[in-house]
C-alpha cells in the first residue's frame, strides 16, 4: 500500500509508476507478521518538444506541443524565421496547429521559447527549433 501508482496491489511483484516520490509498504501475515517498505523516487525529467510535426489533418503528429504533460502551467511563443510571432502558449492544453491568423504557415523551420511550471513549483525554460512539414 498505497495502491496508487501500482499495476496491482494484490500480487507480489507489481510494477510501480508513481507520479511523485512514494513509499510503498508491504504487509505480510502468513507465519509471522512482517512489514517492509521501499521508496520509489521520482525526479522531474523536464520538458521536451518534437523536432518536427506535420499539420496536415491526417490525425498523426498534427500539432506542436510538449511531449510531456506533467506540468501545471505553460507560457511561450513560436516564431517563424523572421521572428514573427505565430502562436502563443498560455494554457497547459494549448497546442499549435501550424496556422497563423487562420492560414497555413509555409513549410520550414520555426523557433520556440517556452517556460513551464511543474506541480512541485519547479520552473524550466526551453528553446529550440521545429521543422514544420507539409
Amino acid at each position: 500500500m498505497p495502491a496508487t501508482g501500482l499495476s496491482s496491489d494484490t500480487i507480489g511483484n507489481p510494477y510501480a509508476s508513481p507520479k511523485q516520490t512514494t513509499t510503498y509498504y508491504l504487509y505480510h501475515n502468513k507465519y509471522i507478521e512482517t512489514i517492509d517498505s521501499v521508496t520509489v523516487y521520482v525526479e522531474n525529467c523536464g520538458i521536451s518538444f518534437p523536432d518536427a510535426f506535420t499539420p496536415n489533418n491526417d490525425g498523426v503528429n498534427d500539432y506542436f506541443k510538449p511531449k510531456n504533460s506533467d506540468y501545471k502551467e505553460i507560457s511561450g511563443k513560436i516564431f517563424n524565421r523572421w521572428w514573427r510571432e505565430l502562436f502563443t502558449f498560455a494554457k497547459p492544453d494549448d497546442k499549435w496547429d501550424g496556422k497563423y491568423k487562420g492560414n497555413y504557415v509555409s513549410e520550414g523551420v520555426c523557433f520556440y521559447l517556452v517556460s513551464v511550471t511543474f506541480a512541485n513549483g519547479e520552473v524550466q525554460e526551453k528553446h529550440g527549433s521545429v521543422q514544420l512539414i507539409r
